[in-house]
């Protein structure tokens, strides 16, 4: 009796470690299984977000060269198509008038004595494309004659602002003189690149009781500038003609 309770005893012990081992081995499957699919979703997730991060990253740099990117020529003739518009400039006080575009900026300074009387007017137009300036100044009598002589004496000698192209025009039916000059610095000293062109002419007769003097400055040589400023000259108007 003794002898077959032992078997017994041993061989549910048998079974019981057969049991256990089955037990653990169907566990460590389970877990081998779910590893590489934990794995893989986590992946997935990983992906779309690196690649969100990537299209984020190029559309900045995309952004950021077109706001670096500077206006080309093109950009200017689209802006003069749409800005065809002239403007009417009068000042009665001096008996002028004429047309400019509209997309210039004026800018006007008046100087006076201490008895309220005109000292000088200067008229300042900037070309807001081509960074070109154009100026009216007026000096009355009579410095205005003074100065009128004077430049009247580097006309003839050919020196100052009449190094070249200098030739006597007419404006609204009265003669006036003209010449050109470059200037390679400007006022601070500075290299321009390309050199500026300067074209003067000077006014002079009873009824403007003064100097008339216009000053256009084709900062970048251009030739649309310089046809803008001849059709200036073909709008220029004398109001004082009594």
């Amino acid at each position: 009796m003794n002898k077959f309770l032992k078997i017994s005893i041993f061989i549910i012990l048998i079974a019981l470690i057969v049991l256990a081992g089955f037990f653990i081995l169907n566990n460590q499957e389970k877990t081998n299984k779910k590893q590489p699919e934990e794995i893989s979703k986590q992946k997935t997730e990983i992906i779309p977000e690196k690649a969100t991060e990537i299209k984020t990253a190029e559309k900045k740099q995309e952004d950021s060269v077109s706001k670096e990117k500077p206006q080309t020529e093109p950009v200017i003739e689209t802006d003069r198509k749409k800005n065809k518009e002239l403007t009417l400039y009068t000042n009665s006080e001096i008996g002028i008038s004429f047309k400019y575009p509209s997309y210039w900026k004026k800018n006007e300074v008046k100087s006076v004595d201490l008895n309220g009387k005109i000292n000088a007017v200067e008229i300042n137009f900037t070309d807001t494309i081509s960074v070109s300036n154009f100026s009216v100044k007026y000096h009355p009598n009579p410095a205005g004659n003074k100065l009128y002589q004077y430049n009247l004496s580097q006309y003839k000698s050919s020196t100052g602002n009449f190094q070249s192209e200098k030739k006597e025009i007419f404006i609204n039916g009265y003669k006036a003189i003209s010449g050109t000059s470059v200037r390679e610095r400007d006022g601070k000293g500075h290299k321009l690149n390309p050199p500026a062109k300067l074209t003067v002419v000077y006014l002079f007769y009873k009824n403007l009781k003064g100097e008339l003097e216009l000053n256009f400055r084709n900062n970048q040589n251009s030739s649309k500038s310089e046809k803008q400023f001849q059709q200036l000259l073909k709008t220029f108007k004398i109001l004082n003609k009594n």
